[in-house]
C-alpha cells in the first residue's frame, strides 16, 4: 500500500540521492538522544545514582528506543532478530565508549555530567554509524546477496529441468 507522500516526484527524487534514510537516520538518533539524555538527568537528579550507572542504565534504554523506532518501524528488516543482535553488539562498543568520554569529562576534566554526555553522544553517534555501516548492514547485504544468489540459482536449476 502506497503512502500518501510516495507519489510525490520530490520524494523520489529525495530518496534517489540517499537522503530520506540519512534524515530518518538523524530523527531516530536524535528522539535517542533526548531519551538519553532526560534518563541520564532523571537517574542522577531523580534517584541520585552515580554518573556511570545513570550512563549505562539511560544508554540501554535509548539503544532499545533507537533500534525499535528505526529498525521496526522505520527500516523493517527481513531478519530483524539478526539484526538486533548485531545493532546491541556494535552498542556495547558505543557503551563503553561513552563511558570512557563520561569519566574522562566529569572525572578528569570537572565537566558538568550534562555536557559530558553530549560529548559522547557525539562521539558514540560516529562510533554507532561507522559500526553499523561496516558491520551490520554490510553483514545484512551479505547475507541478502547470498540469499537473492540461492534464489537465482534454484530458479535456474527449475527451469533447465
Amino acid at each position: 500500500m502506497e503512502r500518501w507522500y510516495e507519489s510525490n516526484i520530490l520524494y523520489h527524487k529525495i530518496r534517489a540521492a540517499g537522503l530520506i534514510d540519512v534524515i530518518k537516520y538523524l530523527i531516530v538518533g536524535g528522539i535517542a538522544a533526548i531519551v538519553d539524555l532526560l534518563l541520564l538527568y532523571l537517574f542522577m537528579e531523580t534517584y541520585g545514582l552515580h554518573y556511570l550507572v545513570s550512563n549505562t542504565l539511560s544508554f540501554i534504554v535509548a539503544t532499545t528506543v533507537n533500534y525499535y523506532i528505526g529498525v521496526v518501524i522505520m527500516f523493517k528488516p527481513k531478519n530483524a532478530h539478526r539484526e538486533m543482535t548485531l545493532v546491541f553488539m556494535v552498542s556495547v562498543g558505543a557503551l563503553m565508549v561513552s563511558s570512557l568520554v563520561m569519566y574522562v569529562g566529569i572525572s578528569l576534566m570537572g565537566l558538568h555530567y550534562l555536557i559530558a554526555k553530549i560529548i559522547s553522544q557525539i562521539v558514540g553517534f560516529i562510533w554507532n554509524y561507522l559500526g553499523r555501516k561496516r558491520y551490520i548492514y554490510k553483514a545484512v547485504s551479505e547475507t541478502k546477496d547470498r540469499e537473492e544468489s540461492f534464489a537465482g540459482n534454484h530458479r535456474e536449476g527449475i527451469m533447465k529441468i
